[in-house]
């Protein structure tokens, strides 16, 4: 998948740098699917694959984007390898920088309701069950859309997440005999970022 992400990266980046200009219409509006690669920036950067799914409505120069289930999953617990991280349901607002071009870079932010699950690596003789939370964060994207007047939609976005709530993780460690009992809680801020390729459908257009 990072493979296809960077190959499709390259050839936007070849693309021309003045797009055609179009008569874009005043609205348009396309669900869509995302897959691509992220982190979650803990005690250590742990990587994995990333999805998402969403709606989004365009204006010509704004659009309203609604997405679910965007989350960088890696299911690694050997090493705390673990990763979970990213939000449930997400609002964001874009902006278009070309707005009459058949394809443009997009700026947008919002908010979402973020989750986090990172594995920890466990020093010998306690046992550190990883870092986890949830609650609201900040959203920040900017992407490159096609935008022409087809009915396929097709973006390059990357995402960054900025948590409003901190994530807590007890250490445990021997007491008497083998069992485990909580000696510490620890919190901290987790970010997280993606870079993902989006491919929707307006089935209005087809329609017509």
């Amino acid at each position: 998948m990072r493979t296809a992400v960077l190959l499709f990266a390259a050839v936007v980046l070849a693309s021309p740098a003045s797009a055609q200009q179009t008569t874009q219409p005043e609205f348009r509006s396309f669900g869509y699917a995302r897959l691509g690669y992220g982190a979650a920036f803990a005690d250590r950067v742990g990587s994995a694959p990333a999805m998402g799914l969403g709606y989004r409505g365009e204006f010509k120069t704004h659009a309203l984007d609604i997405s679910f289930l965007n989350f960088t999953i890696d299911s690694d617990a050997y090493d705390g390898g673990r990763v979970f991280a990213g939000s449930s349901l997400k609002l964001q607002v874009l902006r278009f920088l070309d707005p009459e071009a058949d394809r443009s870079m997009y700026i947008g932010g919002g908010l979402s309701w973020g989750h986090v699950s990172v594995g920890r690596d466990s020093p010998l003789g306690s046992y550190i069950p990883g870092w986890h939370g949830s609650g609201l964060q900040g959203e920040f994207s900017t992407g490159y859309e096609f935008r022409g007047n087809t009915p396929l939609r097709v973006f390059l976005q990357a995402d960054i997440g900025v948590p409003f709530f901190r994530a807590h993780s007890d250490a445990y460690g021997y007491r008497v005999g083998p069992t485990f009992v909580p000696v510490s809680r620890d919190q901290r801020y987790i970010p997280s970022a993606a870079v993902s390729l989006g491919m929707g459908w307006d089935a209005r257009k087809r329609r017509r």
